[in-house]
């Protein structure tokens, strides 16, 4: 099989199993620059929705002439326990209730951190939405755009409108760490 075939099939594989094995190859910067124009609205329930948020921050890294980030399990765990817990209890913060910590929730899941950056959302509906608010806003684009962040990690839950508590239905998380 010719390597621009055997790219071809990796990059198809990958996209089906929402797992980026190859960065920063231009055909998975190509893949990613078009998953970003694709709409998302459906996919949230597939967990695909990761692979479209990490193609976008990498789309707007490459153009910032940063390399891109990597899917981090144990980052993807601690984002989405935070997620989770927003959505859960209904608040809205970096620091839990108990004031946990993402550093807590990183060292929980075993991710040895030099360097860890937290981005949180409320009420955006899809990754497009989320990763826009970021980068309208100094502090969050500083976080994404910083260079010596190498691996992410994201959350995201939603809250269904037939619960008794009226309020934000969509929570996100992303954590940007090298260690």
């Amino acid at each position: 099989m010719p390597p621009s075939m055997q790219r071809r099939k990796l990059i198809a594989n990958a996209l089906g199993l929402g797992v980026v094995l190859v960065v920063g190859a231009p055909p998975v910067a190509i893949a990613a620059d078009q998953l970003v124009r694709r709409p998302i609205d459906r996919g949230l329930l597939d967990g695909r929705w990761r692979l479209d948020m990490l193609g976008r921050l990498n789309v707007i890294r490459e153009r910032n002439t940063l390399h891109a980030l990597r899917l981090d399990e144990r980052l993807n765990r601690a984002a989405q326990l935070h997620s989770d817990d927003m959505a859960s209890r209904n608040y809205f913060d970096h620091q839990t209730p108990e004031g946990s910590r993402m550093t807590d929730r990183a060292d929980a899941f075993g991710y040895r951190w030099r360097l860890l950056l937290e981005n949180i959302a409320t009420g955006q509906e899809n990754p497009g939405e989320a990763v826009a608010g970021w980068m309208d806003s100094a502090g969050h684009r500083a976080a994404i755009l910083n260079a010596k962040g190498r691996d992410a990690g994201m959350g995201h839950s939603y809250r269904p409108p037939d619960d008794e508590i009226a309020g934000i239905r969509h929570y996100w998380t992303l954590l940007i760490g090298t260690e």
